[in-house]
Order: C-alpha cells, then sequence, then structure tokens
C-alpha cells in the first residue's frame, strides 16, 4: 500500500477584517445648510444647520459646531471650532462636530426635577443585512461647560441601530436599549483627547437608522464629579459631549473552510467549492469558479470574495491505493420485495452494483451471484454476494368447485414433503372429509410461501329417506285426499309446520302417521300454495331440515 503525499500550501494574506464602504451619511458633520450661531432651541434644533442628522427627543436637541460658527452680537454664545460655549477642542476631523448632553437633573427641562439627555439619528446609506456583522465606531470628547451647572462625567454613551425613524419622542430621555456601547464603569472624562467608542453589531436584518447618546440616561449614575472647586448644591448637574466621525461599516472577514474529495480511478474531476462570489484565483493560477484535474493527488485552494468577505475554500484531492474482497453467502426466502444486500463498508464516497446500481444498498428478486465495487478511503472494496433460496415457491392449488351433495365428501390436496397444512376447521393433514355445510379453507406453507384456497360445500337431505308431496286434493273422492309423508329411513324428533301465505301456522305435528285433511279449526281452508318446515333427526345423529311448498287442489 502506498500513501499520498499531501502539498503543503501557504497562503499570505492580509492580517484583520478587510474594509466597506461607511454607511453613515455625513459622518464627520463637515456638510451644513447654515453656520451654526446658537445652540439648539426647538426651532432651531441640529436638522436646521446640518443634513441627515435629526434630534431624537421633543424638547431638547443636540448641538452644532462648525469654524464658520460665530456670535451675533445679542447672543453671546458661540458655537465655534475649537472655542465655543462648551470648551475649547480641536475637531477629530474635518472643521466640524456635533455635541449633545449624556445626562442632565435639575430644572433644566419642565415640568419637574427629572434627568434628561439627548440623541441624534441619521439614515444610513443602505440598510442592513441579516446576520451580517459592523464594526461601529464614533468619537466623543468630554467638556468642562463653561455654565455654572456641576459638571459630572457618565460611562452610558452609545448607538442603538433602528428599523423605524425616531424623531421628537415624547419625555426627557429615550430609554432605548444599547446596540453597542461604552465599556461599563468606564467613565469618560477626557478633555483633551477624543475618545472612541466602537464595537461589532450583528444585524437582524432591515435596521435603517443610527441613533447615538445616552439612551438609557441612568438616575443612580455611576458619574463622576470632575467639578474643579466645589459643587453648588443649589444648581443642576450636566454631563456633555462633543461628537465626531461615526462610522458603520460592514465587517469583512476572512473565511477558510477545507473538504476532501477522494476519486478511486484515474479519471478527470472537477473542482467545485461551495463559496459562491466573484473574482476567482486559483493556486494554479486559474481565474475560473471551478478547475478540473486530470490525475494526480494534492491539495488545492481558491480564493473569492462574496458580499465583502475574502473566502478560502481549500480541496485535498486524493485517489484509491489499495484493494480488498469479501465474499458472503445467503440463503433467504425471495419474497416479491426480495432481499436487501449491504456492503462491508459503509459511507463510501462511491458504490456500483453488478446490477448497475450505484446506492448503499442493493435489493435482488432472484437467486445468483452478485457483487458491489465501493471506495473509502482511497481503498476499493469488492463485495461478492451468492444468494441461494431457502424454499421454491408454491404453485396455485385447487379444493374442487364449490359442491352440493347429500353424501360426505373427501377434499385436500398433497404437495408431497416439506410443507405443512392448515385447516380452517383445526385439522393439519392434507385432507378432510365434510359432512356438514359451510367453507374449507386449506393454507399449505413451507419455509418461505404459503398458498391458499377455499370450497363452499353443501349438505342436502338424501331424497331416498323422506319424501314429501307437491299436492294433494282434499275433496273426498277418496283419491290423494291426505297430506301425508312417507319416509325410508329411521328418523326421530320429527316436526313439521304448515304455513298459509299470510305466514299463519294452519296445520303442526310431531308424529308421521298423523296426515293432513286441508282443514284448519275444523275448517276447510281455500285452494292455493302453502310453505312447510320439516325438522328430523337421521338416525346417526346428523339434524336435518327440510323446507318447501305445497299445493292444496280440490
Amino acid at each position: 500500500m502506498r500513501y499520498a503525499t499531501l502539498l503543503c500550501i501557504t497562503i499570505l494574506m492580509i492580517n484583520g477584517p478587510l474594509r466597506a464602504q461607511n454607511l453613515v451619511p455625513n459622518p464627520g458633520f463637515e456638510s451644513y445648510t447654515r453656520c451654526p450661531h446658537m445652540y439648539s432651541m426647538p426651532d432651531s434644533n441640529l436638522e436646521y444647520y446640518i443634513p441627515d442628522w435629526f434630534s431624537v427627543m421633543q424638547y431638547t436637541s443636540p448641538d452644532y459646531f462648525n469654524a464658520c460658527g460665530k456670535a451675533w452680537p445679542y447672543w453671546p454664545y458661540r458655537m465655534n471650532v475649537p472655542q465655543n460655549m462648551y470648551d475649547y477642542q480641536e475637531p477629530h476631523g474635518g472643521v466640524a462636530y456635533a455635541g449633545f448632553y449624556a445626562y442632565g437633573l435639575g430644572k433644566r427641562v419642565p415640568p419637574d426635577d427629572s434627568f434628561y439627555s439627548e440623541a441624534l439619528i441619521a439614515r444610513l446609506l443602505t440598510p442592513m443585512k441579516t446576520g451580517k456583522k459592523y464594526t461601529v465606531s464614533f468619537w466623543v470628547n468630554y467638556t468642562l461647560h463653561y455654565t455654572p451647572a456641576n459638571k459630572i462625567a457618565v460611562d452610558a454613551v452609545g448607538a442603538y441601530f433602528s428599523d423605524t425613524f425616531i424623531y421628537k419622542m415624547q419625555g426627557l430621555n429615550p430609554k432605548l436599549p444599547f446596540s453597542i456601547r461604552n465599556s461599563p464603569g468606564n467613565l469618560i472624562y477626557d478633555t483633551l483627547n477624543w475618545t472612541e467608542i466602537t464595537g461589532v453589531y450583528t444585524a437582524h436584518g432591515g435596521e435603517e437608522y443610527i441613533i447615538i447618546g445616552n439612551l438609557t440616561a441612568p438616575s443612580n449614575g455611576p458619574f463622576k464629579d470632575t467639578m474643579i472647586k466645589p459643587t453648588n448644591p443649589n444648581t443642576i448637574w450636566e454631563s456633555y459631549y462633543f461628537l465626531d466621525d461615526v462610522s458603520v461599516v460592514r465587517y469583512c472577514d476572512s473565511v477558510f473552510t477545507s473538504s476532501d474529495t477522494t476519486v478511486c480511478n484515474n479519471a478527470e474531476v472537477e473542482l467545485t467549492p461551495a463559496t459562491v462570489g466573484a473574482n476567482y484565483l486559483w493556486n494554479t493560477g486559474a481565474a475560473t469558479a471551478t478547475i478540473k484535474v486530470a490525475a494526480g493527488e494534492g491539495v488545492y485552494w481558491r480564493q473569492t470574495m462574496a458580499d465583502c468577505d475574502l473566502h478560502v475554500d481549500t480541496i485535498h484531492l486524493s485517489r484509491y491505493l489499495d484493494n480488498t474482497a469479501s465474499i458472503t453467502d445467503t440463503t433467504a426466502c425471495i419474497y416479491e420485495d426480495g432481499i436487501p444486500l449491504h456492503p462491508t463498508v459503509a459511507g463510501a464516497a462511491s458504490y456500483i452494483w453488478s446490477t448497475g446500481s450505484t446506492s448503499a444498498s442493493e435489493t435482488v428478486k432472484a437467486a445468483g451471484v452478485y457483487w458491489c465495487r465501493s471506495v473509502k478511503d482511497c481503498i476499493q472494496h469488492t463485495d461478492t454476494f451468492h444468494v441461494s433460496e431457502k424454499a421454491i415457491p408454491l404453485h396455485p392449488f385447487s379444493l374442487g368447485a364449490d359442491t352440493t351433495s347429500c353424501d360426505e365428501l373427501t377434499i385436500g390436496t398433497s404437495y408431497g414433503s416439506k410443507v405443512t397444512y392448515s385447516w380452517n376447521t383445526g385439522d393439519t393433514v392434507c385432507c378432510i372429509k365434510a359432512d356438514t355445510s359451510g367453507a374449507f379453507i386449506l393454507t399449505v406453507k413451507n419455509d418461505c410461501y404459503s398458498t391458499t384456497d377455499t370450497l363452499e360445500f353443501e349438505k342436502k337431505v338424501c331424497n331416498n329417506c323422506i319424501f314429501i308431496p307437491t299436492a294433494f286434493s282434499p275433496n273426498s273422492d277418496g283419491i290423494n285426499d291426505l297430506f301425508t309423508i312417507r319416509v325410508r329411513c329411521q328418523l326421530r324428533l320429527f316436526t313439521i309446520r304448515i304455513f298459509d301465505r299470510w305466514g299463519e301456522e294452519v296445520f303442526a305435528s310431531h308424529s308421521l302417521q298423523q296426515k293432513w285433511d286441508g282443514k284448519y279449526k275444523n275448517k276447510e281452508v281455500q285452494m292455493g300454495t302453502y310453505y312447510y318446515v320439516a325438522s328430523f333427526t337421521l338416525d346417526d345423529g346428523h339434524p336435518q331440515v327440510i323446507k318447501g311448498d305445497i299445493t292444496l287442489l280440490r
């Protein structure tokens, strides 16, 4: 036996996920319709200054900052970059950024002292795809805020992906779940540098909007007091962050699959990896979806792009190297359904039978010699089956035509040896005597087969034992005036009953000596047809019943 030497291929690939399109419109807030001149108000909220981004809440709105911003002569609050009313901060990129309150507590928003937070929403360029992963990233910077409010830092900053557009929501905070968020407990209070909030999100499919902010707005922290001087218990508590460079991109990955293909001859084989994509490249240099290999063994791989993922499919090709053989003798009953033959090798890559079948097993319906060649683990196995029949089929037989007789009848058939007989009477011999009316069923069996036939036998009263006339004329002319029964054998328990056509009994007797004179209750009955039932027991003990009709004439 020789063994295949597999070729080892080393593939040099780019580490990390591949880059794809950013799905966030105006991600750095560089596009604008108006230069900001004051912080956002209900009539001049975020969408008043920039396209694509909107305020989620009804009564609070994120702010917009740009290098073109300026202070009005009568409005001292600056929305400029880098210096503005909240802090001094260079953009993470470009010349603009947004800002939002992540937390506020006090009389900032009517009607009471409830906490509030702001959030902003944008529609993605394309909806998210089911089951796909997306890398989410945006940058925030904590501000010290030049207002007299008490300053705190929070950790609950993140993003939520929505199927629907959420706009001008009632209430003080969104109360939405995070799809990705800053690590719990990791308070964001760096005022000098930008802090990245990032994560990988698996889409359920159809998400079209990204919402950013403190979406849960917890009232119990954790918080960090960042005041340089002691806090003022009589004023509000606030946490404000700048926001820049929002990114949502497909998480492009490198996917590796491997499969084994075993071919047990030198025929050409076509290698077809499972992945369907574009820009195919094989290690052979081919740029087609499939390749054909005429001979030999080895390792073949193909790389392709599919929905931004790089797929590398590896196929290990080997060919059979050895042969084995086995012989099986089978003696069985070969019924109409046949008998199944199973090769010694299960789970083989291929099967070929002498019958032409290519299934893992074969059912045969006749005695003979059968073979199967199967291929598994580079070995060709040959199984030979000698099939012989345990018993020959039984040909049908006949018990004869249905019979009526007053004599005993012998019925049955002889099949020779190696069979058994079974009658519905309980007898187990080939032939029996029928002396009563009924159906007689015989089943003949051998080790494999059976055959059955039925004979209907009617036992009648012999005419030479009893004579019942069919007519008489009780007209007192001395000829045939009485209905008389004659017998030629010994009878016991005799009874006869005669009825008119309406079923009324007109005569009955238990004696053969008693004759009917055609009268009922001492009155002559009408001429016509009458019916009788005679029952008796023969001398051998067999009961008999005879039914018939008689004609009464006058």
